[in-house]
């Protein structure tokens, strides 16, 4: 299914009224929101650029409850109106919120600095200078794509189970939507990348995800402990091919405000980005 398809199909169950049928079929492996607003994408769409998360962080019972507010400015005159809403929401998230301080997104934004023609254009004093934290913020937002593997809202990301298929055409939507563009950077932020697509090469019996010969490390601090991991992957979908990236330590809570850290870190991931070994 391709990415409009999937939000075709959940914003119109939500439109009428309904659960989210695609979020309720993932009730044996993970709990999420199913009458919350989900997030497919946020920023460009064509974007040089992307960034894949596993899922909007936001508790599923709070989701639930708030969809109406979230949605307060949506046109509902038809479900397809309500669609193009939503759209337009998640295009210029950036824009729109560019005066609210978000650690997470300014977490990206310093990842993203050392990466070469990310098409990120982020101001030359940032992370140093706090000044440029908003507009840093608006431009990773709105100038590369984000993409969530599950689009629906929960606090965890942990499995019930050890069978992951009820996760596979999400990751086939995920796919689709690298491969629709010409994409320069594929970035995949979290450990668990590397046990979802290692599960989707033995269901589909085939070398989707291409690993790379392993982990790289590096200290992040000089005189410290802290070590950045991440794994170059190599994706082979419909005859395409496109280079990427696992950064295993992304999600650390350690590099959650640590944004010179944060950059150093994606500075050695783009390193092995560029080696591809």
């Amino acid at each position: 299914m391709k990415l409009q398809d999937r939000i075709n199909q959940d914003l119109t169950d939500r439109y009428t009224g309904r659960e989210i049928a695609a979020a309720k079929s993932l009730a044996k492996l993970i709990d999420v929101s199913t009458k919350g607003l989900p997030q497919h994408f946020v920023g460009k769409g064509n974007a040089k650029t992307i960034l894949v998360m596993l899922n909007p962080g936001q508790d599923a019972a709070s989701a639930d409850k708030y969809f109406r507010c979230a949605t307060l400015d949506y046109d509902r005159s038809s479900a397809k109106a309500f669609i193009s809403s939503y759209i337009a929401d998640k295009t210029y998230y950036g824009k729109n919120d560019r005066n609210r301080e978000d650690s997470f997104d300014i977490k990206q934004a310093a990842f993203l600095k050392a990466w070469m023609q990310s098409g990120v254009r982020l101001p030359s004093r940032f992370p140093t200078d706090k000044k440029t934290f908003l507009a840093a913020k608006e431009a990773v937002l709105m100038q590369k794509l984000q993409l969530e593997l599950v689009p629906y809202c929960s606090s965890k990301f942990k499995f019930k189970q050890r069978d992951l298929s009820p996760l596979f055409p999400f990751v086939e939507t995920m796919l689709e939507e690298i491969f629709s563009k010409k994409r320069r950077y594929v970035v995949f932020c979290a450990d668990l990348f590397q046990r979802v697509f290692k599960s989707y090469n033995k269901h589909v019996g085939e070398m989707v995800f291409a690993f790379g010969t392993g982990r790289k490390r590096k200290i992040l601090k000089e005189g410290g402990t802290r070590c950045g991991t991440c794994m170059p992957v190599e994706i082979r979908f419909q005859g395409k091919m496109q280079k990427a990236l696992i950064a295993n330590t992304f999600a650390s809570h350690a590099l959650s405000n640590g944004y010179e850290l944060m950059e150093k870190y994606g500075a050695f991931c783009f390193e092995v980005f560029q080696a591809g070994d």
